[in-house]
């Protein structure tokens, strides 16, 4: 994936994103307001408040390879993520885990697990 800042015309303060992981894609349709993103020419374009976002979900495959039982890897984010990524994520992978969606159900129980071990401790 990758983000770049665009600084022309009307588009200053917005970022393309080319290449979207399939995380990244889902997370673009469905949590980010139509006001703040914009699909032109099958690329798609998000404003610049969301884009920390977008990159915690992208590097977040990496770190769940690494340490698979670390609840932020599980979830896909950085440990510096906020509560309201926290839920984002928590509820992105619960539209695909969840078993009565055709998902793996130790997934979501692992995700689940991973979720409400971080809204502990917060």
């Amino acid at each position: 994936m990758d983000l770049t800042p665009i600084q022309s015309g009307d588009w200053i303060g917005w970022w393309r994103v080319s290449h979207p992981t399939k995380l990244v894609l889902r997370y673009i349709k469905y949590s980010i307001p139509n006001a703040y993103r914009n699909m032109v020419n099958g690329v798609w374009y998000v404003h610049e408040k969301y884009v920390d976002s977008i990159r915690q979900i992208d590097a977040s495959a990496a770190a769940s390879t690494e340490q698979p039982s670390d609840p932020y890897a599980v979830l896909h984010l950085l440990p510096t993520a906020p509560p309201a990524i926290i839920k984002a994520a928590w509820r992105e992978l619960a539209k695909i885990l969840h078993p009565d969606h055709g998902g793996d159900s130790e997934a979501f129980m692992r995700a689940k697990t991973a979720y409400e071990t971080l809204m502990t401790k917060r």
